[in-house]
């Protein structure tokens, strides 16, 4: 769970590797990150049967967000869900990266290289 700003700072950098690397075989991304509790358990699988449970209001909080969110995504587009999440987190810049909150979300810019970089939602 993240717990401090280095954390949350910490997996926006890891979305964006990950997005900038899919980006390179075509591939964009629509991402929503929320804050909470939740479990994963490893389940038995076979050949063509692949299974995943995860749990917890996090992940139904990312899922829904993304899934039927109140705004329309964009490709590209790095959501994150300021429901739940700890005010020195949704106060917190993203290295300058993480947009001002906008309803109940903040936008993180992972394809701009520096802050200071004309973007928009």
């Amino acid at each position: 769970m993240l717990k401090s700003p280095d954390a949350l700072n910490a997996l926006l950098r890891v979305i964006e590797d990950l997005s900038r690397r899919l980006l390179m075989a075509k591939v964009m991304l629509t991402t929503s990150v929320a804050y909470g509790q939740f479990s994963y358990r490893q389940r038995l699988e076979f050949p063509g049967i692949e299974k995943n449970p995860v749990y917890g209001y996090a992940y139904l909080d990312a899922y829904l967000d993304n899934s039927i969110g109140p705004q329309k995504f964009r490709p590209g587009q790095c959501r994150v869900v300021c429901r739940g999440l700890p005010g020195r987190l949704a106060a917190m810049g993203g290295d300058g990266r993480l947009a001002r909150k906008r309803g109940d979300h903040r936008y993180f810019y992972w394809i701009v290289s520096e802050p200071s970089e004309n973007f928009r939602i």
